[in-house]
């Protein structure tokens, strides 16, 4: 529901040609998400090490500078796929993909801040919170679906507005919902996270 649905959701509401253009720049945001998913797993040991021997410092200090390390290092890619989309989309896929390049920057802009976000994950799973991440990320998920096709439909931003549900909500549960909660279980002020967060947006941007 919260990553799997938007091709089902474009193909319903736009027709099979609109979303093989729609699958064809989604590439990107894999892409991103497969660089990240080869760094994000060196984490869980660590952070499992440091809570089992009850280092809640170093367990704290280990989530912050694996959350700025992530954001800073996805901020170069993201940022050079979004500054340049039109160039680049008109050499891989042709001069009639260039116009999506706004749909581009949307697909992937977010992933700089969200994917830095994952290690936080396996903090609340080392703390067996996980029945609450699955209740964030189901409610989520059918809010996806329905934002998803109230910015296409009602709001007539066609599949931009399919790419835009997907990351406000993603947004939402990786950089606000459980970087609070899991500064809450840490006994933490709840912006903790943040600031790291915040700096790999920051230097996307400027990128």
């Amino acid at each position: 529901l919260l990553m799997q649905v938007d091709l089902i959701i474009v193909n319903a509401l736009f027709g099979s040609t609109m979303t093989g253009r729609y699958g064809a720049l989604l590439a990107f945001a894999v892409l991103m998400h497969t660089l990240a998913e080869v760094v994000i797993p060196i984490f869980s040991p660590m952070i499992m090490a440091r809570y089992a021997t009850g280092d809640s410092t170093g367990l704290r200090g280990l989530l912050e500078s694996a959350v700025g390390f992530l954001a800073f290092g996805l901020a170069l890619p993201v940022g050079l796929l979004c500054g340049l989309g039109r160039p680049l989309l008109s050499l891989w896929l042709g001069p009639d993909f260039a116009e999506l390049d706004t749909l581009l920057i949307v697909l992937v802009a977010h992933l700089a801040v969200n994917l830095a976000g994952r290690p936080i994950g396996y903090l609340l799973t080392a703390h067996n919170k996980v029945k609450q991440q699955g209740l964030v990320t189901l409610v989520l998920g059918v809010v996806n679906i329905v934002l998803a096709v109230a910015l296409a439909l009602w709001a007539n931003w066609g599949v931009l507005g399919i790419a835009a549900a997907a990351a406000i909500v993603w947004t939402l549960k990786n950089t606000l919902i459980l970087p609070v909660y899991a500064a809450r279980v840490l006994g933490l002020n709840w912006w903790a996270f943040l600031p790291r967060l915040a700096g790999g947006a920051a230097a996307a941007r400027e990128l």
